[in-house]
């Protein structure tokens, strides 16, 4: 038996069924386990990461910082010109 068997029921004419949500897998290839793990990475969140050993508060998502604008409405007021740019989009140190 695989890691998902205790999530999935096994139907007669191959499919497969989610106990969770109800949804039918068509029979797979070579006993593919893509698209279980595509559905429950997605669909059951909590499951997959019990499936995959993950505990609950190591899966944070990645903190989300600002863009830097290199010329914003400040820096234009304050000085009266645009600041340079690298190829990053990114101010250039002038220190």
């Amino acid at each position: 038996m695989g890691k998902y068997s205790k999530y999935l029921e096994y139907l007669e004419d191959g499919k497969m069924r989610c106990l969770i949500c109800q949804h039918t897998f068509s029979k797979q290839k070579d006993s593919c386990t893509t698209v279980l793990n595509y559905h429950f990475k997605k669909k059951h969140q909590k499951e997959w990461n019990d499936i995959n050993g993950i505990c609950d508060d190591e899966e944070e998502p990645a903190a989300k910082h600002p863009r830097a604008t290199a010329n914003s409405p400040e820096d234009i007021l304050s000085t009266g010109k645009k600041k340079p740019v690298n190829n990053l989009g990114l101010r250039k140190y002038d220190g």
